[in-house]
Protein backbone atom coordinates (compact mmCIF):
# COMPACT_ATOMS: atom_id res chain seq x y z
CA UNK A 1 0.00 0.00 0.00
CA UNK A 2 3.05 2.59 1.06
CA UNK A 3 4.15 1.61 -2.57
CA UNK A 4 1.03 2.83 -4.32
CA UNK A 5 0.43 6.05 -2.46
CA UNK A 6 4.10 6.78 -3.14
CA UNK A 7 4.19 5.96 -6.80
CA UNK A 8 0.56 7.81 -6.97
CA UNK A 9 1.61 10.54 -5.33
CA UNK A 10 5.04 10.80 -7.24
CA UNK A 11 3.37 10.70 -10.92
CA UNK A 12 0.31 12.97 -10.20
CA UNK A 13 3.00 15.49 -8.50
CA UNK A 14 4.84 16.09 -12.23
CA UNK A 15 3.03 18.88 -13.66
CA UNK A 16 2.65 19.89 -10.21
CA UNK A 17 6.31 20.08 -9.69
CA UNK A 18 6.73 21.74 -13.16
CA UNK A 19 4.26 24.58 -12.17
CA UNK A 20 6.09 24.65 -9.03
CA UNK A 21 9.04 25.47 -10.79
CA UNK A 22 8.85 27.72 -14.05
CA UNK A 23 5.34 29.04 -12.89
CA UNK A 24 6.72 31.34 -10.33
CA UNK A 25 9.81 32.40 -12.38
CA UNK A 26 7.23 32.99 -15.36
CA UNK A 27 4.88 34.76 -13.27
CA UNK A 28 7.99 37.00 -11.83
CA UNK A 29 9.00 37.95 -15.02
CA UNK A 30 6.06 38.36 -16.45
CA UNK A 31 5.13 41.11 -13.52
CA UNK A 32 8.49 42.87 -13.38
CA UNK A 33 7.81 43.45 -17.25
CA UNK A 34 4.43 45.12 -16.57
CA UNK A 35 6.26 46.97 -13.19
CA UNK A 36 4.38 45.28 -10.31
CA UNK A 37 7.91 45.31 -8.10
CA UNK A 38 5.32 45.42 -4.81
CA UNK A 39 3.83 42.18 -5.94
CA UNK A 40 6.79 40.20 -6.54
CA UNK A 41 8.65 41.79 -3.03
CA UNK A 42 5.64 41.01 -1.27
CA UNK A 43 5.59 37.47 -2.70
CA UNK A 44 9.44 36.75 -1.83
CA UNK A 45 9.19 37.87 1.65
CA UNK A 46 5.88 36.05 2.50
CA UNK A 47 7.06 32.72 1.19
CA UNK A 48 10.50 32.80 3.37
CA UNK A 49 8.63 34.10 6.52
CA UNK A 50 5.84 32.12 6.11
CA UNK A 51 7.58 28.74 6.52
CA UNK A 52 8.72 29.31 10.01
CA UNK A 53 4.89 30.77 10.88
CA UNK A 54 3.12 28.06 9.78
CA UNK A 55 5.54 25.86 11.47
CA UNK A 56 4.79 27.81 14.33
CA UNK A 57 1.15 27.87 13.59
CA UNK A 58 0.95 24.17 13.43
CA UNK A 59 2.90 23.21 16.41
CA UNK A 60 -0.34 22.88 18.25
CA UNK A 61 -1.30 19.92 16.38
CA UNK A 62 1.47 18.16 18.74
CA UNK A 63 -1.30 18.40 21.34
CA UNK A 64 -3.55 15.74 19.38
CA UNK A 65 -1.00 13.79 17.50
CA UNK A 66 1.40 12.64 20.17
CA UNK A 67 -1.19 10.99 21.89
CA UNK A 68 -2.82 9.86 19.15
CA UNK A 69 -0.15 7.93 18.09
CA UNK A 70 1.28 6.38 21.20
CA UNK A 71 -2.75 5.40 21.31
CA UNK A 72 -1.58 3.38 18.30
CA UNK A 73 1.20 1.53 19.11
CA UNK A 74 -0.70 0.58 21.76
CA UNK A 75 -3.17 -0.63 19.24
CA UNK A 76 -6.33 1.32 20.50
CA UNK A 77 -7.46 2.36 16.66
CA UNK A 78 -10.63 4.19 18.10
CA UNK A 79 -9.15 6.45 20.66
CA UNK A 80 -6.35 7.45 18.22
CA UNK A 81 -8.82 8.23 15.55
CA UNK A 82 -11.02 10.49 17.94
CA UNK A 83 -7.59 11.88 18.94
CA UNK A 84 -6.25 12.66 15.26
CA UNK A 85 -9.43 14.15 13.97
CA UNK A 86 -8.98 17.66 15.85
CA UNK A 87 -5.26 17.89 14.56
CA UNK A 88 -5.90 17.28 10.82
CA UNK A 89 -9.24 19.19 11.00
CA UNK A 90 -6.71 22.15 12.58
CA UNK A 91 -4.13 21.46 10.30
CA UNK A 92 -6.99 21.91 7.40
CA UNK A 93 -7.86 25.27 8.95
CA UNK A 94 -4.58 27.13 9.65
CA UNK A 95 -3.51 25.81 5.34
CA UNK A 96 -6.70 27.30 4.59
CA UNK A 97 -6.69 30.42 5.66
CA UNK A 98 -3.29 31.06 4.39
CA UNK A 99 -4.04 29.61 1.20
CA UNK A 100 -7.37 32.30 0.91
CA UNK A 101 -5.23 34.98 2.58
CA UNK A 102 -2.55 35.00 -0.29
CA UNK A 103 -5.37 34.61 -3.21
CA UNK A 104 -7.27 37.30 -1.18
CA UNK A 105 -4.29 39.59 -1.36
CA UNK A 106 -3.19 39.17 -4.74
CA UNK A 107 -6.38 39.68 -6.41
CA UNK A 108 -7.03 42.41 -4.61
CA UNK A 109 -3.96 43.86 -7.20
CA UNK A 110 -5.17 43.28 -10.11
CA UNK A 111 -6.11 45.08 -13.30
CA UNK A 112 -6.53 43.72 -17.22
CA UNK A 113 -3.37 43.29 -17.97
CA UNK A 114 -2.12 41.65 -14.79
CA UNK A 115 -4.61 38.84 -13.56
CA UNK A 116 -3.40 36.17 -15.36
CA UNK A 117 0.65 36.76 -13.26
CA UNK A 118 -0.99 37.80 -10.46
CA UNK A 119 -2.71 34.49 -10.10
CA UNK A 120 0.17 32.21 -10.85
CA UNK A 121 2.35 34.48 -8.76
CA UNK A 122 0.36 33.73 -6.07
CA UNK A 123 0.45 30.14 -6.45
CA UNK A 124 3.93 30.15 -6.14
CA UNK A 125 3.91 32.24 -2.83
CA UNK A 126 1.37 29.91 -1.27
CA UNK A 127 3.18 26.65 -1.92
CA UNK A 128 6.72 27.46 -1.58
CA UNK A 129 6.17 27.16 1.70
CA UNK A 130 3.95 24.09 2.27
CA UNK A 131 6.56 22.37 -0.50
CA UNK A 132 9.51 23.45 1.85
CA UNK A 133 8.08 21.99 4.71
CA UNK A 134 7.37 18.60 3.21
CA UNK A 135 10.58 18.21 1.43
CA UNK A 136 11.93 16.23 4.80
CA UNK A 137 9.12 13.89 4.24
CA UNK A 138 9.32 13.24 0.42
CA UNK A 139 13.12 11.87 1.31
CA UNK A 140 12.41 10.28 4.52
CA UNK A 141 13.27 6.35 2.74
CA UNK A 142 10.80 3.72 2.65
CA UNK A 143 10.69 2.61 6.01
CA UNK A 144 7.30 4.26 7.03
CA UNK A 145 4.19 5.35 5.17
CA UNK A 146 4.34 8.62 3.50
CA UNK A 147 4.17 11.59 5.91
CA UNK A 148 0.90 13.16 6.60
CA UNK A 149 2.42 16.78 4.68
CA UNK A 150 3.15 14.80 1.48
CA UNK A 151 -0.52 14.38 0.60
CA UNK A 152 -1.87 17.60 2.04
CA UNK A 153 0.87 19.68 0.17
CA UNK A 154 -0.18 17.19 -3.20
CA UNK A 155 -4.43 18.58 -2.28
CA UNK A 156 -3.56 21.92 -1.19
CA UNK A 157 -2.12 22.80 -4.88
CA UNK A 158 -5.01 20.94 -5.98
CA UNK A 159 -7.25 23.05 -4.26
CA UNK A 160 -5.33 26.40 -5.08
CA UNK A 161 -5.63 25.32 -8.99
CA UNK A 162 -9.75 25.13 -8.42
CA UNK A 163 -9.33 28.07 -7.00
CA UNK A 164 -7.83 30.08 -9.66
CA UNK A 165 -9.64 28.52 -11.88
CA UNK A 166 -12.96 29.58 -10.37
CA UNK A 167 -12.01 33.40 -10.69
CA UNK A 168 -11.04 32.74 -13.81
CA UNK A 169 -13.69 31.15 -15.38
CA UNK A 170 -16.28 31.54 -12.97
CA UNK A 171 -18.62 34.48 -11.01
CA UNK A 172 -17.59 32.95 -8.01
CA UNK A 173 -15.84 35.22 -5.22
CA UNK A 174 -12.78 34.58 -3.09
CA UNK A 175 -15.57 33.05 -0.62
CA UNK A 176 -16.62 30.68 -2.13
CA UNK A 177 -13.39 29.48 -3.56
CA UNK A 178 -11.86 28.94 -0.40
CA UNK A 179 -14.91 26.51 0.33
CA UNK A 180 -14.27 24.42 -2.44
CA UNK A 181 -10.49 24.79 -1.12
CA UNK A 182 -11.52 23.97 2.22
CA UNK A 183 -13.67 21.03 0.79
CA UNK A 184 -10.38 19.46 -1.22
CA UNK A 185 -8.43 19.20 1.68
CA UNK A 186 -11.73 17.59 4.31
CA UNK A 187 -10.91 14.59 1.62
CA UNK A 188 -7.09 14.82 2.04
CA UNK A 189 -7.65 14.88 6.03
CA UNK A 190 -10.43 11.90 5.39
CA UNK A 191 -7.43 9.96 3.99
CA UNK A 192 -5.42 10.67 6.50
CA UNK A 193 -7.99 9.79 8.89
CA UNK A 194 -8.66 6.22 8.15
CA UNK A 195 -5.46 5.46 6.18
CA UNK A 196 -4.19 3.29 9.05
CA UNK A 197 -7.43 1.32 9.17
CA UNK A 198 -7.10 1.06 5.62
CA UNK A 199 -3.83 -0.45 5.72
CA UNK A 200 -3.91 -2.59 8.53
CA UNK A 201 -7.28 -4.48 6.58
CA UNK A 202 -5.16 -4.82 4.03
CA UNK A 203 -4.10 -8.47 3.06
CA UNK A 204 -0.62 -8.94 1.91
CA UNK A 205 0.16 -8.95 -1.69
CA UNK A 206 1.01 -12.20 -3.66
CA UNK A 207 5.26 -11.83 -4.27
CA UNK A 208 4.49 -13.91 -7.07
CA UNK A 209 2.22 -11.26 -9.41
CA UNK A 210 4.39 -8.29 -7.36
CA UNK A 211 6.26 -7.80 -10.24
CA UNK A 212 3.77 -7.60 -13.14
CA UNK A 213 2.03 -5.13 -10.65
CA UNK A 214 5.25 -3.65 -10.04
CA UNK A 215 5.53 -3.45 -14.05
CA UNK A 216 1.97 -1.88 -14.57
CA UNK A 217 2.18 0.77 -12.03
CA UNK A 218 5.31 2.27 -14.26
CA UNK A 219 3.93 1.99 -16.78
CA UNK A 220 0.85 3.60 -15.15
CA UNK A 221 2.80 6.02 -13.88
CA UNK A 222 4.73 7.30 -16.88
CA UNK A 223 1.32 7.60 -18.68
CA UNK A 224 -0.01 10.13 -16.43
CA UNK A 225 3.14 11.74 -16.03
CA UNK A 226 3.53 12.41 -19.84
CA UNK A 227 -0.01 13.23 -19.86
CA UNK A 228 0.41 15.77 -16.92
CA UNK A 229 3.82 17.08 -18.29
CA UNK A 230 1.73 17.96 -21.69
CA UNK A 231 -1.34 19.70 -19.99
CA UNK A 232 1.17 21.52 -17.77
CA UNK A 233 3.12 22.59 -20.97
CA UNK A 234 -0.33 23.80 -22.78
CA UNK A 235 -1.43 25.99 -19.52
CA UNK A 236 2.42 27.68 -20.10
CA UNK A 237 1.73 28.46 -23.66
CA UNK A 238 -1.56 29.53 -22.69
CA UNK A 239 -0.36 31.85 -20.18
CA UNK A 240 2.82 32.93 -22.51
CA UNK A 241 0.49 34.25 -25.23
CA UNK A 242 -1.70 35.84 -22.85
CA UNK A 243 1.55 37.38 -21.10
CA UNK A 244 2.47 38.41 -24.38
CA UNK A 245 -1.18 40.26 -25.13
CA UNK A 246 -1.27 41.57 -21.37
CA UNK A 247 2.52 42.92 -22.34
CA UNK A 248 1.35 44.53 -25.52
CA UNK A 249 -1.54 46.23 -24.26
CA UNK A 250 0.20 47.14 -21.09
CA UNK A 251 2.65 49.07 -23.67
CA UNK A 252 -0.14 50.49 -25.54
CA UNK A 253 -1.69 52.06 -22.39
CA UNK A 254 1.85 53.36 -21.01
CA UNK A 255 1.84 54.93 -25.07
CA UNK A 256 -1.29 56.83 -24.55
CA UNK A 257 -0.53 58.05 -21.11
CA UNK A 258 2.62 59.33 -22.29
CA UNK A 259 0.84 61.12 -25.21
CA UNK A 260 -1.90 62.47 -23.03
CA UNK A 261 0.58 63.89 -20.79
CA UNK A 262 2.64 65.33 -23.81
CA UNK A 263 -0.70 66.79 -24.97
CA UNK A 264 -1.36 68.10 -22.08
CA UNK A 265 1.84 70.06 -22.33
CA UNK A 266 1.71 71.28 -25.17
CA UNK A 267 -2.15 72.63 -24.64
CA UNK A 268 -0.66 74.18 -21.97
CA UNK A 269 1.84 75.95 -24.27
CA UNK A 270 -1.17 76.93 -26.24
CA UNK A 271 -3.15 79.20 -23.68
CA UNK A 272 -0.17 81.30 -22.81
CA UNK A 273 -0.80 82.62 -26.67
CA UNK A 274 -4.96 81.73 -26.64
CA UNK A 275 -5.87 82.62 -22.69
CA UNK A 276 -9.56 82.51 -23.53
CA UNK A 277 -9.72 80.14 -25.65
CA UNK A 278 -12.90 77.28 -24.47
CA UNK A 279 -11.66 74.46 -26.82
CA UNK A 280 -8.33 74.12 -25.38
CA UNK A 281 -9.53 73.75 -21.79
CA UNK A 282 -11.78 71.40 -22.87
CA UNK A 283 -8.82 69.55 -24.37
CA UNK A 284 -6.83 69.88 -21.99
CA UNK A 285 -9.24 68.71 -19.17
CA UNK A 286 -10.23 66.22 -21.56
CA UNK A 287 -6.64 64.47 -21.36
CA UNK A 288 -6.47 65.09 -17.43
CA UNK A 289 -9.25 62.79 -16.74
CA UNK A 290 -8.83 60.49 -19.32
CA UNK A 291 -5.47 59.98 -17.17
CA UNK A 292 -6.57 59.98 -13.79
CA UNK A 293 -6.52 63.47 -13.12
CA UNK A 294 -9.59 64.25 -12.15
CA UNK A 295 -9.25 67.63 -10.02
CA UNK A 296 -6.77 69.37 -13.04
CA UNK A 297 -9.88 68.20 -15.36
CA UNK A 298 -12.59 69.51 -13.10
CA UNK A 299 -10.32 73.18 -12.93
CA UNK A 300 -10.15 73.16 -17.06
CA UNK A 301 -13.47 72.12 -17.24
CA UNK A 302 -14.93 75.33 -14.86
CA UNK A 303 -12.55 77.61 -16.47
CA UNK A 304 -14.73 76.82 -19.75
CA UNK A 305 -17.75 77.34 -18.12
CA UNK A 306 -16.68 80.67 -16.81
CA UNK A 307 -15.63 81.63 -20.38
CA UNK A 308 -18.65 80.07 -21.86
CA UNK A 309 -21.71 79.81 -19.43
CA UNK A 310 -24.57 78.17 -22.28
CA UNK A 311 -22.05 75.68 -23.98
CA UNK A 312 -23.44 72.33 -22.54
CA UNK A 313 -20.44 70.47 -23.55
CA UNK A 314 -18.28 71.66 -20.16
CA UNK A 315 -20.94 70.81 -17.90
CA UNK A 316 -21.46 67.38 -19.25
CA UNK A 317 -17.53 66.45 -18.60
CA UNK A 318 -17.46 67.94 -15.49
CA UNK A 319 -20.12 65.56 -14.66
CA UNK A 320 -18.23 62.99 -15.10
CA UNK A 321 -15.36 64.05 -13.37
CA UNK A 322 -16.77 64.65 -10.22
CA UNK A 323 -18.51 61.34 -10.10
CA UNK A 324 -14.87 59.96 -10.38
CA UNK A 325 -13.82 62.07 -7.74
CA UNK A 326 -17.19 60.81 -5.49
CA UNK A 327 -18.63 64.81 -5.66
CA UNK A 328 -22.05 63.01 -6.58
CA UNK A 329 -23.83 65.85 -5.14
CA UNK A 330 -21.96 68.65 -7.21
CA UNK A 331 -22.91 66.80 -10.45
CA UNK A 332 -26.96 67.65 -9.98
CA UNK A 333 -26.44 71.37 -10.79
CA UNK A 334 -24.70 71.48 -13.69
CA UNK A 335 -27.11 68.09 -15.17
CA UNK A 336 -29.89 71.36 -14.39
CA UNK A 337 -27.90 73.66 -16.51
CA UNK A 338 -27.51 71.17 -19.25
CA UNK A 339 -31.36 70.78 -19.21
CA UNK A 340 -31.83 74.62 -19.13
CA UNK A 341 -29.33 75.83 -22.24
CA UNK A 342 -29.49 72.64 -24.35
CA UNK A 343 -32.31 70.47 -24.24
CA UNK A 344 -30.97 68.41 -27.11
CA UNK A 345 -28.35 67.32 -24.55
CA UNK A 346 -31.16 66.24 -22.05
CA UNK A 347 -30.84 62.50 -22.32
CA UNK A 348 -27.34 62.95 -20.89
CA UNK A 349 -28.46 65.04 -18.54
CA UNK A 350 -30.73 62.66 -17.29
CA UNK A 351 -28.13 60.07 -17.30
CA UNK A 352 -25.89 61.99 -15.53
CA UNK A 353 -28.30 62.85 -12.63
CA UNK A 354 -30.18 59.53 -12.35
CA UNK A 355 -26.92 57.56 -11.78
CA UNK A 356 -26.21 60.15 -9.12
CA UNK A 357 -30.07 59.69 -7.75
CA UNK A 358 -29.59 56.02 -7.47
CA UNK A 359 -26.05 56.63 -5.43
CA UNK A 360 -27.52 59.08 -3.05
CA UNK A 361 -30.16 56.52 -2.77
CA UNK A 362 -32.78 58.34 -3.89
CA UNK A 363 -34.82 55.75 -5.90
CA UNK A 364 -37.91 57.82 -7.31
CA UNK A 365 -35.90 60.38 -8.74
CA UNK A 366 -33.47 57.91 -9.99
CA UNK A 367 -36.06 55.79 -11.68
CA UNK A 368 -37.36 58.86 -13.19
CA UNK A 369 -34.38 60.01 -14.83
CA UNK A 370 -33.00 56.70 -16.11
CA UNK A 371 -37.00 56.19 -17.70
CA UNK A 372 -36.20 59.83 -19.33
CA UNK A 373 -33.03 59.20 -20.30
CA UNK A 374 -34.15 55.72 -22.03
CA UNK A 375 -36.79 57.68 -23.82
CA UNK A 376 -35.35 60.44 -25.12
CA UNK A 377 -33.88 61.30 -28.41
CA UNK A 378 -29.82 61.17 -27.97
CA UNK A 379 -26.98 63.63 -29.87
CA UNK A 380 -25.29 62.09 -32.72
CA UNK A 381 -21.67 61.08 -32.48
CA UNK A 382 -19.55 64.43 -33.80
CA UNK A 383 -18.05 62.47 -36.60
CA UNK A 384 -15.24 65.58 -37.02
CA UNK A 385 -13.78 64.03 -34.09
CA UNK A 386 -10.15 62.87 -35.02
CA UNK A 387 -9.07 59.58 -32.82
CA UNK A 388 -6.67 61.42 -31.02
CA UNK A 389 -8.78 64.57 -30.41
CA UNK A 390 -9.13 64.87 -26.83
CA UNK A 391 -11.32 67.40 -26.95
CA UNK A 392 -14.22 64.96 -26.17
CA UNK A 393 -17.85 66.47 -28.18
CA UNK A 394 -19.64 64.04 -27.63
CA UNK A 395 -20.12 61.23 -25.25
CA UNK A 396 -19.01 57.50 -24.25
CA UNK A 397 -20.08 54.52 -26.80
CA UNK A 398 -23.92 54.74 -26.60
CA UNK A 399 -24.26 51.11 -26.33
CA UNK A 400 -22.07 51.21 -22.88
CA UNK A 401 -24.79 53.77 -21.71
CA UNK A 402 -27.40 52.35 -22.73
CA UNK A 403 -26.27 49.30 -20.69
CA UNK A 404 -25.73 51.28 -17.51
CA UNK A 405 -29.31 52.89 -17.69
CA UNK A 406 -30.50 49.18 -18.20
CA UNK A 407 -28.71 48.03 -15.68
CA UNK A 408 -29.14 51.25 -13.33
CA UNK A 409 -32.87 50.89 -13.58
CA UNK A 410 -33.55 46.98 -12.98
CA UNK A 411 -31.59 47.42 -9.79
CA UNK A 412 -33.51 49.78 -8.64
CA UNK A 413 -36.91 47.95 -9.64
CA UNK A 414 -35.08 45.18 -7.56
CA UNK A 415 -34.77 47.40 -4.50
CA UNK A 416 -38.47 48.28 -4.84
CA UNK A 417 -39.06 44.58 -5.76
CA UNK A 418 -40.62 44.98 -9.27
CA UNK A 419 -39.27 41.75 -10.05
CA UNK A 420 -40.77 41.68 -13.74
CA UNK A 421 -39.63 44.89 -14.36
CA UNK A 422 -36.31 44.55 -12.90
CA UNK A 423 -35.86 41.08 -14.97
CA UNK A 424 -36.98 42.87 -18.51
CA UNK A 425 -34.09 45.89 -17.89
CA UNK A 426 -31.48 43.42 -16.53
CA UNK A 427 -31.89 41.04 -19.32
CA UNK A 428 -31.77 44.01 -21.62
CA UNK A 429 -28.50 45.21 -20.12
CA UNK A 430 -26.91 41.44 -20.14
CA UNK A 431 -28.42 41.11 -23.94
CA UNK A 432 -26.08 44.81 -24.86
CA UNK A 433 -22.90 43.37 -22.97
CA UNK A 434 -23.16 40.24 -24.58
CA UNK A 435 -23.49 42.04 -27.63
CA UNK A 436 -20.70 43.81 -26.97
CA UNK A 437 -18.38 41.33 -26.04
CA UNK A 438 -19.03 39.62 -29.33
CA UNK A 439 -17.55 42.94 -31.03
CA UNK A 440 -14.53 43.00 -28.63
CA UNK A 441 -15.93 45.76 -26.88
CA UNK A 442 -13.00 46.96 -23.54
CA UNK A 443 -16.24 47.35 -21.44
CA UNK A 444 -18.37 44.90 -22.06
CA UNK A 445 -16.45 41.95 -20.07
CA UNK A 446 -16.94 43.40 -16.04
CA UNK A 447 -20.86 44.53 -17.90
CA UNK A 448 -21.77 40.90 -18.70
CA UNK A 449 -20.46 40.00 -15.29
CA UNK A 450 -22.48 42.75 -13.20
CA UNK A 451 -25.72 41.93 -15.35
CA UNK A 452 -25.67 38.42 -14.79
CA UNK A 453 -24.43 38.76 -11.16
CA UNK A 454 -27.83 41.45 -10.57
CA UNK A 455 -29.57 38.66 -12.41
CA UNK A 456 -28.32 35.85 -9.89
CA UNK A 457 -29.80 38.30 -6.99
CA UNK A 458 -33.10 39.07 -8.59
CA UNK A 459 -33.65 35.50 -8.32
CA UNK A 460 -32.46 35.27 -4.78
CA UNK A 461 -34.52 38.35 -3.79
CA UNK A 462 -37.98 36.96 -5.64
CA UNK A 463 -37.57 33.73 -3.78
CA UNK A 464 -37.19 34.98 -0.44
CA UNK A 465 -39.93 37.59 -0.91
CA UNK A 466 -42.08 34.75 -2.20
CA UNK A 467 -41.43 32.65 0.94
Amino acid sequence: MKAVITALLGVLAVPFVVLNLLGGIAAGIWLAILGEWGAIGYGILASFVAVYALSIALLPQAIFAMPAAYLGMKGRRVLMYLCALPANIYGTLVITIWCVAVLYFFTAQVDSTSLIPLLIWSYSVAMTPLVTMAKPDLYAGDDALPSASLPVTFLSEIGYIVMICMILFTEAGIGEAGLVFVAILLVGMWFLHWRPFLIDKMEPEDNSRNGKRQKLREILGSALGLVGTCVVAVLMIYGGILGYVALQQHREQARMSAFRKDYAEVMTERLEDYPDNVEIYLSRGSAYALDGDYGSAVNDFTKAITLQPNNPEPYILRCRAYRKLGKHEETIPDCNKVLEVAPEYAALAYYHRGLTYAILNQLDQALEDLTKALAAEWPPPDTQAQPDDFSVRTYEGRDELMYQLYLGRGVIYLRQEKWEHARSDLEEARKLAVEGNTRGSPWSHEALRAATEALKMLELEQQKGEE
